[in-house]
């Protein structure tokens, strides 16, 4: 907030006019402050989702491993090893906290090749993203922890053979990541108590599987403040679609604070 005159002068107005000032100077700084603690809280909350293991000796110690199934002619050892290696350095990274999409794919995509070598033709998946989105840049770890909830909840409920989708596109000067997966999907009783839970201020929830949900809407409310859109429905085919739109600018602050 603004204070928009200048000096009163000297008598009971011109006093009232620089406490007013005053109070509005405390009010912005109890306003930032409240925001920085915000911003920290939500930090925090990312970071407990890392390991607590230091980081380098599990990356080097996957190396050797990888290296050693490879010299013994074990090649798909060393690929899911080399796969494990790039997720964990990636989400170890605690120094980042923002990437470009191409990143974030590039998670997603060791994620999902984990996934195929132990389901083999029982699971397969597609990403389709338009080049000219990938150096787009999105909050760290927005679109794994949906996948991940596929496999949880909907992929041993299926008929048939597991299928995931990601597509990911530029409409309207929003990039707009679709999720789609052919498990059961959910009731809609079920799907308005998920929709609750994320939206609301709610800190628990007795199922706790939607708490990588929450966190994700969460993450983009801050980052993108209520510009930022995270939409669930079945799909009429059957199974989830995870729908977020996202804009193409960020929030002021996270740009200051990249300059620091």
């Amino acid at each position: 907030m603004k204070v928009q005159f200048g000096s009163l002068g000297n008598d009971e107005i011109g006093v009232l006019g620089e406490r007013f000032k005053s109070m509005i100077t405390k009010i912005n700084t109890l306003i930032n402050r409240e925001y920085k603690l915000e911003l920290e809280n939500r930090t925090n909350q990312l970071k407990v989702l890392h390991s607590q293991v230091n980081p380098h000796f599990l990356y080097n110690t996957l190396q050797s491993i990888g290296t050693s199934a490879l010299k013994k002619q074990v090649p798909e050892v060393y690929t899911s090893l080399t796969e494990l290696s790039h997720i964990m350095r990636y989400s170890m990274n605690m120094d980042e906290d923002v990437v470009s999409l191409q990143q974030e794919l590039n998670y997603t995509n060791a994620y999902l090749l984990l996934q195929k070598q132990r389901f083999d033709e029982s699971f397969q998946y597609t990403i389709d993203v338009d080049d000219d989105v990938l150096s787009w840049r999105v909050p760290k770890m927005i679109i794994q922890p949906i996948i991940e909830n596929y496999f949880k909840h909907g992929f041993d409920t299926r008929e048939h053979v597991g299928e995931l989708m990601i597509v990911g596109f530029e409409k309207e000067h929003e990039l707009t990541i679709i999720i789609s997966d052919n498990g059961a999907g959910i009731s809609m009783e079920r799907l308005m108590e998920v929709y609750s839970y994320i939206y609301s201020n709610q800190q628990r929830n007795n199922a706790g599987s939607n708490i990588g949900l929450k966190n994700i809407y969460a993450r983009l409310q801050l980052y993108y403040g209520t510009r930022a859109e995270m939409l669930l429905d079945n799909r009429d085919e059957g199974g989830l679609i995870v729908t977020m739109r996202l804009p193409k600018e960020m929030e002021e602050w996270q740009y200051e604070s990249n300059d620091r």
